[in-house]
């Protein structure tokens, strides 16, 4: 069997590079950026150090917001990596250490306390327009009464001023409890909203570190996160940025080995087509498992492959795939399950929560984090939009999706989804259907040349005087 930390190798400077910028060796706020094109292991790095924290290191929150669809968004909305950061499946726990209490007993605990009157007043001194003025003593009621909100769930999926600010202080009071790590996944699409407000912890909270996962192919960094990230750095906070490069050939054959996988026809195609990206060789791995008979000469194009797996897959596990990425973000099973029996009355979705299904193998492209479904990774993302064969799947997806969240927006008929992600997955929808409007109408318009030839030789009508009536 295969061990789970095999395909970690030769990070070990790296590693240590990220422990000094750590409690209990780093001696103040530490910032770090680790940089690299896609795949080449920067979740893999910061695993291994959550894996091998010491019993007198820090607490761990990671991050992941699960946006992978550029098509729908290329930031998060404001907030949402906050929010995400709150939740309890993104905190790891420290063995023989009292670890800070969950997002939903702070909500308990607090109760009236939760209530900024500070903030209340800043947005009562704002207050202008008739409609503004009844939002804001609706946001207060609810604030003060909860009125049903007191979910977490619904909390942390809300847009409300008071959910927001929740969730910031519970996260403020975490970092302070004990030496606390983020590590943000994905952090080239991280709002601006949410990367001030971890930037600004470095600043509130003793022996805060943290670390952001920064994809990007060209090794830059979007001129307003490099601005906010640079102008974190004092005397008292350490900002740097680690580029992270691509394995050596030597340590690939180490990976090929311990993925048995080490024959030299293998290792040769590996050798002359290896870009750093290690997905690849999962791929490759995958392949050999499934006794598919991978065309080497292929193997190191990963959007080729993935989109040739997709293509051998039954409609049904397609259908699913193209309903997760057109809902952009995660999907909870229950309303993949309403909408993908829209489509197919027998799509079962619930079995992608049963990791002894055989089927788990086949939908690899997704992955399952308590009761929500994402795609897998940005790899994964790029080859499903590109598969000829899920291109009308993501049309109808899309169609389906966007009719759903306004049934709940009229009637509230569906319980599992908040009033809050629904309207924004709506509006999300609407907009992207009316883009792809918008954009094959301007084709349509693009200089066409037979059509201009054509409208040359139409029989001209030439008046000397007057006017046609």
């Amino acid at each position: 069997m295969l061990d789970r930390d095999a395909d970690f190798v030769n990070r070990t400077e790296e590693l240590r590079l990220l422990r000094d910028r750590i409690s209990p060796r780093a001696v103040s706020s530490c910032i770090t950026v680790l940089r690299s094109p896609a795949g080449f292991g920067k979740s893999r790095l910061t695993g291994r150090l959550v894996a091998t924290n010491s019993e007198d290191g820090p607490s761990f929150i990671i991050v992941d917001p699960a946006v992978r669809s550029a098509a729908r968004s290329d930031r998060g909305r404001a907030w949402h990596f906050v929010q995400r950061a709150a939740e309890f499946d993104s905190h790891i726990h420290t063995p023989g250490h009292r670890e800070f209490e969950d997002f939903s007993a702070y909500v308990r605990s607090k109760k009236l306390a939760t209530v900024d009157w500070d903030n209340v007043y800043a947005n009562a001194k704002e207050l202008g327009p008739v409609n503004k003025f009844v939002r804001f003593f609706a946001e207060l009621i609810e604030t003060i009464f909860k009125n049903g909100k007191q979910d977490p769930a619904k909390l942390l999926e809300s847009d409300a001023n008071f959910a927001v600010d929740l969730a910031r202080r519970y996260l403020r009071d975490l970092a302070s409890f004990r030496p606390t790590v983020v590590i943000v996944r994905g952090a080239q699409d991280i709002d601006i909203e949410s990367l001030g407000f971890f930037l600004a912890l470095a600043d509130d909270a003793p022996k805060y570190s943290l670390i952001l996962e920064y994809t990007t192919q060209d090794r830059k960094i979007s001129s307003d996160h490099e601005d906010a990230i640079m102008s974190a750095a004092s005397e008292s906070v350490s900002v740097r940025i680690l580029d992270l490069l691509e394995l050596k050939i030597g340590e690939v054959r180490r990976l090929l080995q311990l993925y048995e996988l080490g024959e030299r026809e293998i290792e040769t195609v590996a050798r002359l087509k290896w870009d750093g990206n290690i997905r690849k060789i999962r791929e490759l791995r995958f392949q050999v498992l499934a006794a598919a008979g991978p065309k080497l000469d292929e193997v190191m194009n990963l959007d080729e492959v993935l989109a040739t797996r997709i293509a051998s897959m039954p409609r049904r596990e397609r259908l699913l795939i193209a309903l997760v990425l057109a809902h952009g973000d995660e999907i909870p099973i229950e309303s993949l399950c309403i909408v993908a029996r829209r489509i197919d009355p027998r799509i079962d979705a619930t079995r992608l929560t049963n990791s002894s299904s055989k089927d788990r193998e086949e939908l690899a492209l997704l992955v399952v984090r308590g009761n929500r479904v994402s795609i897998k990774d940005l790899d994964a993302a790029a080859a499903i939009r590109r598969a000829p064969e899920l291109s009308g799947l993501l049309r109808l997806s899309q169609t389906v999706l966007r009719e759903y969240y306004i049934e709940v927006i009229d009637c509230q008929e569906y319980r599992e989804v908040a009033f809050d992600v629904a309207l924004r997955q709506a509006v999300s929808l609407c907009a992207l259907r009316a883009r792809a409007i918008l954009t094959r109408r301007s084709k349509a318009l693009v200089y066409n040349p037979q059509y201009e030839e054509r409208r040359a030789n139409l029989p001209t009508i030439r008046a000397s005087g007057g006017a046609f009536g």
